[in-house]
């Protein structure tokens, strides 16, 4: 069976953030990118990035960028 956490913490920097987890040695499990999404006539626009903690489990960080018009 698989059980999964979801909550949400506001930051003000994920660049910050992704900087001092990889100077601390943390596994990092997906590079940090920015992904775009349609909705209606808008690409709204996030970046985002994984980290493994030590049991295994994967982190999300994720930041809100601009919205673009289709």
């Amino acid at each position: 069976m698989v059980f999964g956490i979801n909550f949400q913490i506001d930051v003000t920097n994920i660049n910050e953030i992704y900087s001092r987890l990889k100077e601390n040695n943390y596994k990092i499990f997906e590079e940090i990118e920015d992904h775009w999404y349609r909705k209606d006539d808008v690409m709204l626009g996030c970046r985002e990035f994984l980290v493994q903690d030590p049991n295994g489990y994967l982190l999300r960080f994720s930041e809100d960028i601009e919205d673009k018009t289709v």
